[in-house]
Formats: structure tokens, C-alpha cells, sequence
């Protein structure tokens, strides 16, 4: 199957956007810090960095990325090659899906992505040959008709017929070699049907380990093996020769050595060495004298081959392609990879930040240096609502971190602090810190899962003093992933645990943090619908509470909202509900919302709709009572990285709706935000509306609930709307639907208490 779309040119660089996205625009924010696989065509250079593409321009440098958004087919690329023949980039992803890049467009190639097969379908390397392009699977050998864009043969290479995975393939002296973990096949490159198992060889390897990686060089073959020894065969023996090697490659005229700081390429005219640590794999380039190599976390770079000048090109991203959590105030989105479960997921402790456009990474690296640890699974980070350089991250297992105008400034741990461990008189990995939220007063507060179970603590305003919450030892906490504090009455404290048992603890302090003889506190791990239903969620993932007070809730078989949280001590009860979705068939049944499906997390906008995001099912948006499904999206209807959402955060500044997919961040510019008390800044964006915009005009800078009301210069009204907190958009028609004509348009923007206004102009100009 082939499936054409046009190639976009204009592709830009996360660190150039501007801050005001147009309403319905998406864009990734993926990391280039692991580039591992580059492909140079005659004037771009491509590389791959963690499933994501980014090329560098040859001429001018320039750095331009490319997904789905761009034109792409698919997300999480697993390899790439060009065929200098036609002109052509092959672009393998994860899925066994294949897109073609030329200079008329992208096509896409589905045919292996989907065929029915048992086994992984996994694309381990790519090698071109005239017009074809050999695709090293987990199976076999897949022969790719470029210009014909469709799978031409398949090469079953197993010494009974059966399956293998080649690791590797190329062509020398008119033969065709395959890498298998054991042995190297070998059969001529024509004059036999090589779908023909029988036609192909076995050359034996070393037996000393698994091979990864086979190359001809000079007459000799090449073989790397998993422990880092290259050996040569020469006149049918092989001899030990290089170690250790990271990884091997060749060319037309030389043979490339990459190693743990440097890599060496051996040519006709001798053997050179050049410093350049984490290079994973090298091209020479001849126009420019240079070799352009995948510098793993550097990005892509540009090594001239008689001084060793080195220029390294990355795309400006996050640290890593997790997104555990995400997290928003005044401006800054901040992300943190860790998290866990049943089990610890012994991620690398990073803090990424976004703000002004470009992102900002504390590594695992930094916190070695100023703390002496190296932090792993940091699952939660919160900004000071008074300060947004100033932030604590919670690490599940290294305790707790402060980090102030980017410098990490203390560590929280039980020797300095009230902060225990899940293990008495044991350090790490055992300091269990998570759900961090700052209360009215500006008092933090730090979920601290520990034997004594004083399981919340609460470090005062001004950070001086850090104090137990002993009555929180009533609400029993195995796994506590969610502190909420109530915007309705905050000396509620909700709790969301995990597992251990799964269940929302509730207490409340009575606004005397200090003197706990006041406080009330309850947990339940079982809940009744309003049908007396059992809800049955053997985990529960996300909390958010609405505008009006209302608390939802998503596990392991879908959303329920809890009804009654003012009244949960006066009742000693949390009353929860289900919503029910009328099917609208003439049977007055209905639909539980989203029922069976896990839900992962939850956020609400400015316009109290909510963002749900799920396991396998992609993103939802509900109206503000659930009833309505305003969005579904998925990988596969729009730009989302992945249907598995672990995340969401938004910021409110601007209603940007964050994702952290199972394949990466990426962000959807929603027509909602959160209202301001007044009027600020009221401003529309584009404008003017030139002739060839076809999207919506923002309007922005509104109080929550603004009527607008679109008029032409003379006062007649062309449209009227109401705002989604505060924004409101206008798709530049008339009420019938018909385009305005060219002119100056104000847009007259009334507040819900009817004496509040503001007006701005918008210029459309038309053909």
C-alpha cells in the first residue's frame, strides 16, 4: 500500500517558536540527547535521537526537525539510511511502519507494518543497493522497491528456514552478508532466489560471544561482538584486533572504529585517531572534507578530518523522552521523568524546565556534583507559587531537592531533616519522597512514605522549620502518587494512594498546622456509585478537583467523580458517582463514562472541561459535566506521539496542553485558558488575517466568561461568542457562515459582571 502526502519545507526549531501558537496547532518537544544513527544525503545530514528525527543543513547549519507534524507518517523511528540512487531517505520506524523522503514528498510504505505475522517485526539496520533498500528485521531480510515504494522480496535466512534476526546486511565483491547473533550468511548478490534458504551459507564467527555488527573492508570481513572485540577473518581464521569497540562502519574507502573516547578510521593511507568521545557512528564526507558523525548525547557533529575541528548541532529539547509528571506555574512548565509502581523504574533523576520558548535540564550529572548523590526515580517536582526559579523535587528513594535559579542549593534527607525512611537506620534508595503542593500559606507540602507512618510532612513558610502530620497516620499509604489540596476549603488534605491498599484519604487540619488535636482524617478503598455499584479499580492514578469543587478521579476501569467533598466529615463519607451517558437510542439506557478503560491522568482547563488521558486509548476531552466528548485523539488521527498518556499539565497562561506520551512530550494549542480577574493585555492573534490563514483567530487576554461580540467598523454585529476562560475564538465568518469582506473588525469584549469592556481591532484581508 502507498500512500503519498506532500513534503512541508518550513520546519522549525522548538527554540524559535513563537510564544502565541495558533488555536488546534501541535508541536513536540522530544530529546536529542541520544543521537545513536545519522544518514547523509548531498545536502542535508539526518539523525535519530531517541525515536525522533532532526537533519542539519550542510550549507547554512541550520537545524530543522521533522515528525508527524511535519509531514511524517508515523512516531518513533528505529533507523534510517539514504540511497544516493534515488535520492531517497528511508525512514524504519518502531512499528515496522516505513516512510520514503524525497524531494516531491513523503511516502509512505505500510505493507510489512502491517502484515499479520507472530514475532517482532523490529528493523535493526538498513542497507541500500541500487534501488533497493535491504531491511535487516528480527525475522529475516526485507527487499524494499524504492522507486516503486512496496516490499519486492523477503529472505528467510534461518539454516532450516526458519526465522532469525539479522542484525546487520551489505554487499561485497557482488555477495550479500547477513549478521545473525551466531554466524554471518553469505550468498551472491544475483543469479539466485535468495527467498531460497537453501542459497545462503553459513560463515562461522568466534564463538566467544554474540556477534552485533559485521562490515567488509580491504578484502577481509569484520566482526564486532557483544563484548566489544572486533575480530578479522583473514584466509578463514579470525583474529582478535581491536577492543574494545563500541561500534564499526564502513565506506567506500574506510574503516571506521568507534570507541569509548575516540573514534579511528583506517584508510588506504594509514590509521588515524581522533578524540571525540560518545560517537556511535561516522560518514565521511568528501564535498566538505569532513566527517559528520552521531555524537550520542553532543547531537550531530562535524569533525574536519585534518584538524580535528569539531562543531556539534543539537536541537534544543527535555533531557530525556519521559514524562512522569508535569507540573505549571507562572510561566513555566516543568517535567520530571521517575516514577513508579509495583516495581521502581530506576530512571535517572532529571528537572526539566520550559519557559521563554526553550528548555533547561538539571542532569543526573549536576546533582553528583553539588550533593554527591545520584538520584534515581525523582517522581514529583513543584514550583513556588511566589517564585518560579525556585523549585523542590521529590526523588522516590533519594528524598528531597531544592533547586533555586537553576543551581541545586540543598538536599532533604533524614540526617537534616524530619524526613524518614521506609526503612529505619537505611539510607538510600529507601528515602520515599512524593506529591508535593504548596498551601495558601506558602507551607509545602511533602508525602514522605516511611515506617512510622508519618507518612506527610509539612516544611513551614520561609523552609525553617519542617514538621509531622501524626494524624495522617490514619489514612493507611502504601504507594501516595497525589497530594490535592482543596480550592475549596484548603485545610482539606486528599490523598490518592496506589496500591497497598488502593484508595483517597481525606483530613483536615482545621488551618492549625501545628496543633493536631483538631484535625479529622478518613480513607476509603472502597466506593459505591449512585446505583450501588461497586466501582472496582484495583489501582487508582489521577485526582484533579474542578471549578466547582468537584473531585474526579481515574483508575484502572475508567473516571468517577466524588460529589460531596465540603461534607465528607459531617457525613463520615466520600459519596461518589459515576457518569452515566445517555445513549440517546429510545431505551433510557446509558453509558458509564470512559468504563474499563484506565485512565493515567487528569486536567482541567480554563474552561473547567477536562483532559483525560489513558493507558492505551489516547487523550479525551469532556465538556464540564463529562456528557459530551468535545476531543478524542490518538496516535493515529492526529499528531499525538502515542495513545499511552502518562501525563498531562497545562499551562494556563495560554491553554498549551501538555502530553507525556509513551513515546515523548508533545504539547496541542488548545482554545481555552485559564480567565484573568481583569482585563490584561486583550489582544487577537493573527493579525492581520492575511488572505491564505484558514485557522481560527484567537482573542486573548479575557476574564472568564466574556461575552465577545464581532462588529464592522459601521457597529454591525458578524458574529457573537463566548469565551473558554480566557479565550474566544472567531473562524473570521458571518454568522451564516459566509467570509467577511476585507476590513478593520473590533472585537467588543463585555465581562459577566456587564461593566467590565474591552475592545481590540482585527485587520482581514482576503483575495
Amino acid at each position: 500500500m502507498r500512500i503519498k502526502t506532500l513534503a512541508i519545507v518550513c520546519l522549525v526549531c522548538t527554540s524559535v517558536l513563537a510564544e502565541q501558537l495558533a488555536i488546534g496547532s501541535w508541536r513536540t518537544h522530544l530529546a536529542y540527547s541520544n543521537t545513536l544513527i545519522i544518514a547523509q544525503t548531498e545536502n542535508e545530514v539526518y539523525g535519530v535521537s531517541g525515536g525522533a528525527l532532526y537533519s542539519v543543513n550542510k550549507d547554512d547549519l541550520g537545524i530543522e526537525l521533522l515528525s508527524k507534524i511535519t509531514g511524517l507518517n508515523d512516531n518513533n523511528i528505529a533507523y534510517i539510511a539514504y540511497s544516493e540512487q534515488e535520492k531517497t531517505l528511508i525512514i524504519a520506524y518502531a512499528n515496522a511502519n516505513i516512510d520514503l523522503l524525497t524531494a516531491d514528498g513523503i511516502y509512505n510504505v505500510t505493507d510489512l507494518y502491517r502484515k499479520n505475522m507472530a514475532g517482532s517485526k523490529n528493523i535493526n539496520h538498513i542497507y541500500c543497493r541500487g534501488k533497493y533498500a535491504y531491511l535487516s528485521c528480527d525475522f529475516g531480510i526485507v527487499v524494499l522497491d524504492i522507486p516503486r515504494q512496496e516490499i519486492a522480496d523477503t529472505y528467510i535466512i534461518g539454516t532450516l528456514g526458519d526465522n532469525v534476526p539479522v542484525l546487520s546486511f551489505f554487499e561485497y565483491n557482488d555477495t550479500f552478508y547477513a549478521t545473525t547473533a551466531d554466524a554471518i550468511k553469505q550468498a551472491p548478490a544475483s543469479g539466485k532466489n535468495l527467498a531460497n534458504f537453501e542459497n545462503w551459507s553459513t560463515i562461522e564467527t568466534p564463538h566467544t560471544k554474540s556477534n552485533k555488527q559485521a562490515v567488509a573492508y580491504n578484502g577481509n570481513l569484520y566482526v564486532l561482538q557483544s563484548d566489544s572485540v572486533v575480530y578479522k577473518q583473514s584466509n578463514g581464521a579470525w583474529n582478535k584486533v581491536y577492543s574494545p569497540i563500541a561500534n564499526i562502519g564502513t565506506d567506500s574507502a574506510n574503516l571506521y572504529l568507534m570507541e569509548q573516547n575516540s573514534f579511528t578510521v583506517i584508510s588506504p593511507s594509514g590509521k588515524r585517531t581522533y578524540n571525540n568521545s560518545g560517537i556511535a557512528m561516522t560518514q565521511y564526507d568528501a564535498e566538505n572534507d569532513c566527517f559528520w558523525a552521531a555524537a550520542n548525547s553532543a547531537g550531530i557533529a562535524k569533525i574536519g578530518r585534518s584538524d580535528n575541528s569539531t562543531n556539534i548541532f543539537c536541537p534544543n529539547g527535555p533531557a530525556v523522552n519521559y514524562a512522569w509528571r508535569i507540573r505549571y506555574s507562572d510561566g513555566k512548565i516543568c517535567v520530571v521523568p521517575g516514577g513508579y509502581a509495583a516495581v521502581f523504574k530506576n530512571r535517572p533523576g532529571y528537572v526539566m524546565q520550559f519557559h521563554d520558548q526553550r528548555w533547561e535540564n538539571i542532569l543526573a550529572g549536576d546533582f553528583q556534583q553539588a550533593f554527591g548523590v545520584t538520584p534515581l526515580d525523582i517522581s514529583d517536582v513543584v514550583i513556588d507559587p511566589n517564585n518560579n526559579e525556585h523549585l523542590y523535587a521529590a526523588s522516590f528513594g533519594y528524598g528531597l531537592f531544592e533547586i533555586l535559579d537553576g543551581k541545586l542549593i540543598k538536599h532533604y534527607t533524614p540526617a537534616n531533616s524530619a524526613i524518614e525512611s521506609y526503612l529505619p537506620n537505611t539510607s538510600y534508595p529507601y528515602v520515599w519522597v512524593d506529591a508535593l503542593q504548596y498551601d495558601q500559606h506558602h507551607n509545602l507540602w511533602i508525602g514522605n512514605l516511611c515506617a512510622s507512618r508519618n507518612d506527610i510532612k509539612v516544611l513551614l513558610n520561609g523552609g525553617t522549620k519542617m514538621v509531622n502530620i501524626k494524624n495522617a497516620a490514619t489514612v493507611p499509604i502504601e504507594r501516595m502518587t497525589h497530594l490535592m489540596i482543596s480550592s475549596v476549603n484548603p485545610n482539606q488534605k486528599w490523598v490518592l494512594s496506589l496500591r497497598n491498599p488502593s484508595g483517597i484519604g481525606v483530613f483536615d487540619d482545621n488551618g492549625t498546622i501545628e496543633n493536631q488535636t483538631d484535625d479529622q482524617a478518613m480513607f476509603v478503598s472502597k466506593f459505591t456509585d449512585q446505583d450501588g455499584n461497586t466501582i472496582a479499580n484495583e489501582f487508582l492514578y489521577a485526582i484533579a478537583q474542578d471549578h466547582n469543587g468537584t473531585i474526579w478521579v481515574g483508575g484502572t476501569n475508567g473516571i468517577f467523580i466524588i460529589t460531596n467533598p465540603n461534607s465528607v466529615f459531617k457525613n463520615n463519607a466520600i459519596t461518589a458517582a459515576r457518569i452515566k451517558i445517555p445513549r440517546n437510542d429510545g431505551t433510557n439506557l446509558a453509558d458509564y463514562l470512559l468504563d474499563n478503560i484506565q485512565i493515567n491522568a487528569i486536567a482541567v482547563d480554563g474552561s473547567n472541561r477536562k483532559w483525560i488521558g489513558t493507558e492505551s486509548n489516547g487523550v479525551f476531552l469532556v465538556s464540564e459535566d463529562g456528557l459530551e466528548t468535545i476531543e478524542h485523539f490518538t496516535s493515529e488521527n492526529s499528531p499525538l506521539l502515542s495513545n499511552n498518556i502518562i501525563s498531562i499539565g497545562i499551562n494556563e497562561k495560554t491553554g498549551e496542553v501538555f502530553f507525556g506520551t509513551g513515546n515523548g512530550l508533545c504539547s496541542y494549542q488548545s482554545d481555552a485558558s485559564e480567565g484573568n480577574d481583569t482585563f490584561n493585555n486583550v489582544h487577537a492573534f493573527p493579525n492581520p488575517v492575511r488572505e491564505d490563514y484558514s485557522g481560527v483567530i484567537t482573542i486573548t487576554g479575557l476574564v472568564t466568561d466574556t461575552r465577545v461580540k464581532i462588529t464592522d467598523i459601521a457597529g454591525n454585529v458578524v458574529y457573537e461568542t463566548m469565551s473558554n476562560g480566557g479565550i474566544a475564538t472567531w473562524d473570521g465568518n458571518r454568522r451564516d457562515g459566509g467570509r467577511v469582506a476585507t476590513g478593520v473588525y473590533l472585537a467588543m469584549c463585555f465581562g459577566p459582571d456587564g461593566k467590565s469592556h474591552e475592545t481590540t481591532k482585527i485587520l482581514i484581508i482576503n483575495k
